[in-house]
């Protein structure tokens, strides 16, 4: 039988005890906490190679066209020699139609997964005349023969994703040429972005050329587009039932449910930060970036995303129910 003159606990014991036992209880989950991160990390790691063998994530800039051109600065004052500079000069589309029909699929490593796509794009629109741009100091020599039309894509690995040959008209045409790797002739002066891209002559630049582009391509993660048009519209639709949209603009119009999404986007020339032409060895890539916007193959379900935010408030569940009980 307690004594009635039993002396009270005080709060700061009841405290210490909440405290010490909570503590001990905290250390199991804090093993479960450490076990969720190395699966989840691995599980990212698995991802991304898997990504990385289909593709990766992709950003499609173009059709652009690329010109070679040789700058000269005048001459040297203390060695007499000329001073010439070789460098692309990319000209932009003055309209550009974009639809993409995306499918996806799932793949699996071990106990790990990953979400990837195919996806066939078709490009329309056409490019209006070619209005050189100069140097501040100096004069420019275009060499509009070796001229070529090239798509640029994200990154080295982004190659990987190319499905089959790309199908290209020029003002009604079937171009003569294969595409090749690279966005510039081989031996020609390198520009600081990636794709592939197609021998285009171009006889007189003050014709108008329009251009129709059938691309596959895989990849996973992202899907980006740079808006190179002056009037650029794209419209995307697939069968995945959790996009993301993502980047420097939010679709226009947009349809998101258990069947799949659609959405499109509009952006006008003075919405955009890229000039209709511009010089190619001064942050093409960058500025394509710069301006990307699409979106992200999402997985809702994520058994470690759901268990770290159990164990986020397994210790204030803890407190609450010894501080309940004392």
């Amino acid at each position: 039988m307690t004594s009635p003159f039993a002396p009270a606990r005080s709060f700061g014991l009841k405290l210490l005890l909440v405290g010490g036992l909570a503590f001990l209880l905290w250390i199991p989950c804090l093993m479960i906490y450490a076990l969720v991160w190395d699966r989840s990390t691995r599980a990212e790691e698995v991802r991304r190679e898997i990504y990385e063998s289909a593709g990766g994530a992709q950003m499609i800039s173009g059709p652009i066209i690329l010109v070679p051109a040789v700058v000269d600065s005048g001459v040297d004052r203390e060695t007499g020699n000329p001073i010439r500079r070789r460098t692309h000069v990319a000209f932009t589309p003055k309209s550009l139609d974009i639809e993409g029909d995306v499918r996806t699929q799932s793949r699996r490593r071990g106990i790990f997964d990953a979400t990837l796509f195919e996806a066939d794009f078709r490009f329309k629109g056409s490019f209006g005349p070619l209005n050189p741009i100069n140097p501040p100091k100096g004069q420019i020599t275009y060499f509009w023969p070796d001229a070529r039309l090239g798509v640029a894509l994200g990154h080295g690995a982004s190659l990987k994703g190319v499905r089959g040959e790309p199908a290209l008209t020029l003002t009604g045409a079937a171009a003569a040429a294969a595409f090749e790797p690279g966005l510039t002739a081989q031996g020609g002066e390198p520009v600081d972005a990636g794709g592939v891209s197609v021998a285009m002559p171009i006889a007189d630049p003050t014709q108008p050329i329009g251009f129709e582009l059938a691309l596959a391509m895989t990849g996973g993660g992202s899907l980006r587009f740079a808006p190179v048009g002056e009037e650029t519209t794209i419209a995307l639709a697939g069968a995945w039932p959790h996009p993301s949209f993502q980047g420097v603009r939010l679709p226009d119009e947009r349809t998101v449910g258990e069947a799949g999404f659609s959405a499109s986007w509009r952006v006008p020339y003075l919405a955009r930060a890229i000039p209709r032409v511009l010089f190619a060895d001064q942050g093409l890539a960058g500025r394509f970036e710069a301006e990307a916007f699409g979106l992200d193959f999402v997985a809702s379900e994520s058994p470690y995303r759901s268990v770290n935010r159990a164990l986020k408030y397994a210790l204030m569940f803890l407190g609450l129910v010894f501080l309940t009980f004392f």
